[in-house]
């Protein structure tokens, strides 16, 4: 049995056990303990204002878990700081130095969470603008100085944009309240 697979199993048997976990983790964990007779409710969640936050907890020890930014839990570890990777989120292992740590699907758990990062303006802003913004980023994300500031973090280059990313972005969100509601979570209103 991998550490993940001791967390979810040990997460889901203790009501102390505390963490932060996005959605995607809650539901999978949820379809095994379920079939198991048990509550993904046992588990406390604890919400934190970021990312920054939740990993200085948990380096702190004052939560078991959180499912983190690969970019934030690496510059936590050149600290120092007592962390241990159990898992990638993703739909194969990360390049890097992240090529050793499984993916959680392939420790038996079918879970992946995206994170798009980007650069987002308000609905308000002029399409001028937009497409402005689009032609300065777009070409500066594809440098060699962009691709070798990303490595070491661990961050995937996916340049989407317009049309294409609002639609992912649709997608994903769909595919978050589907597993919130898999969970008996409240459905998060449309347009959120």
């Amino acid at each position: 049995m991998t550490a993940f697979q001791r967390f979810c199993s040990t997460a889901m048997n203790r009501a102390n056990s505390a963490g932060v976990l996005p959605t995607a983790i809650a539901a999978s964990c949820d379809r095994r303990s379920m079939a198991a007779g048990l509550s993904p409710k046992a588990m406390r969640l604890v919400a934190f204002e970021g990312g920054g936050e939740a990993l200085e907890a948990l380096a702190g020890r004052h939560v078991q878990v959180v499912a983190g930014d690969v970019a934030e839990v690496a510059g936590l570890l050149e600290a120092g700081r007592p962390l241990r990777v159990l898992a990638v989120l993703a739909a194969q292992r990360l390049p890097g130095r992240w090529a050793r740590v499984p993916t959680a699907r392939e420790q038996g758990y079918d879970i992946r969470w995206p994170i798009l990062r980007g650069l987002y303006v308000g609905a308000g802003v002029p399409d001028e603008l937009v497409r402005r913004w689009q032609d300065l980023m777009l070409p500066a994300l594809s440098t060699p100085a962009s691709v070798a500031a990303r490595e070491p973090l661990g961050l995937q280059a996916s340049l989407v944009s317009g049309p294409a990313l609002e639609l992912l972005v649709a997608r994903q969100m769909d595919e978050y309240r589907r597993m919130a509601r898999d969970i008996g979570l409240p459905p998060l209103p449309a347009g959120r």
